[in-house]
């Protein structure tokens, strides 16, 4: 089955962006290298030289059955017709297997006018600027652009740039119990948002009834949460944009899932609740939504989908690493004089007369 990786592309509202596509040439790949996860390090070099940029993917992690990679880059202009940010989508062609192996790939973009703009590219996302026919090395180096940390038992890659965090994987034990993933982090007096979950982060927790993945998050990875047997209820916030295939693969014991979305989040391909029981689970999802998650697969597939309510469970958690009570709105903004309704304080509804 075709993998699709889809790279986040950060938009400033204000410039009023709109997307063009860069020209591609040139794309060369390796084989798989043979090597195993643990043995390799991924490397992006960019190389700019007039409009043309060469890219070098080094250990590029795919399916080892990949025999092909088809490369799609686009650039989003401001109101000023400056790019702003370049995002780099791959796709591989190949048949299912359920190896990874690491690959070289480099290719040439043609069209870009300016060596200083946002790039997303695999795991990495950052402000770049590029010098003239010099090699810019995107890599763990010496942790000046990523880095790696442990803290309360979860394991983050850091994006310093950003102040953005991806948590790779959080404590394991004989009993974990209910899993609420922090929102936000504090590292050297620095806060990261967390945004992202990593691929298989959680895999095999099954002493984990529930998980709450707060509105910070915005892409939950491939296998993020397979083999979760214990599973039982899911919390998606509201942020989520992105799954990958089989992130919710094998949770045996799932029955209810509340997804706080209001634009259904887009899916690798129909994997993402594969071997779990979803035909007799519910599907909590926004009222004026539910018509939407209902024609699109694989949230077609739940047996129930229902409205949220007001005394479900919410995506809302650790929002702010303070010691004062806030309280925010249904969408997870912070309200500071909150009027009649429905509101979030301490992670749960509350409703204000």
């Amino acid at each position: 089955m075709k993998k699709i990786i889809l790279l986040s592309l950060l938009l400033l509202v204000q410039f009023g962006l709109y997307a063009q596509e860069l020209t591609v040439s040139d794309v060369q790949n390796s084989d798989c290298l043979g090597s195993t996860r643990a043995e390799v390090k991924e490397t992006i070099i960019l190389t700019k030289e007039g409009n043309s940029l060469l890219v070098q993917l080094f250990n590029y992690e795919a399916n080892c059955a990949a025999y092909k990679f088809n490369i799609t880059p686009v650039v989003s202009r401001g109101s000023n017709s400056e790019p702003y940010s370049v995002s780099i989508r791959i796709d591989y062609q190949g048949d299912d297997a359920d190896c990874i192996c690491p690959y070289n790939i480099s290719f040439t973009l043609h069209g870009l006018e300016t060596n200083s703009f946002f790039f997303s590219c695999c795991w990495y996302q950052g402000q770049i600027n590029l010098t003239e026919g010099e090699p810019l090395v995107l890599g763990d180096i010496d942790g000046i652009i990523m880095e790696e940390i442990s803290i309360d038992g979860f394991d983050y890659t850091l994006e310093r740039i950003t102040n953005t965090a991806r948590l790779v994987s959080g404590p394991y034990g004989k009993a974990e119990g209910k899993l609420n993933i922090p929102s936000q982090l504090t590292y050297n007096g620095q806060k990261y948002s967390v945004t992202s979950i990593g691929e298989y982060a959680f895999a095999f927790r099954e002493n984990t009834p529930s998980i709450t993945i707060p509105n910070s998050v915005t892409s939950i990875k491939r296998g993020a949460f397979y083999h979760c047997e214990g599973l039982t209820s899911i919390v998606i916030g509201s942020g989520v944009t992105s799954i990958g295939e089989y992130a919710f693969n094998y949770c045996l014991g799932l029955a209810d899932v509340y997804c706080y979305a209001d634009s259904v989040p887009k899916t690798a391909n129909d994997r993402v609740f594969y071997n779990s029981p979803i035909a007799s689970a519910t599907l909590h999802v926004p009222a004026a939504s539910i018509e939407a998650y209902r024609t699109t697969s694989p949230w077609s597939d739940f047996g129930t989908i229902v409205a949220l309510k007001a005394d479900d469970p919410t995506g809302i958690a650790n929002v702010e690493n303070a010691k004062s009570v806030s309280i925010f709105d249904l969408e997870g903004r912070k309200v500071a004089n909150p009027r009649k309704g429905l509101y979030i304080k301490n992670g749960k509804k509350v409703l204000i007369e």
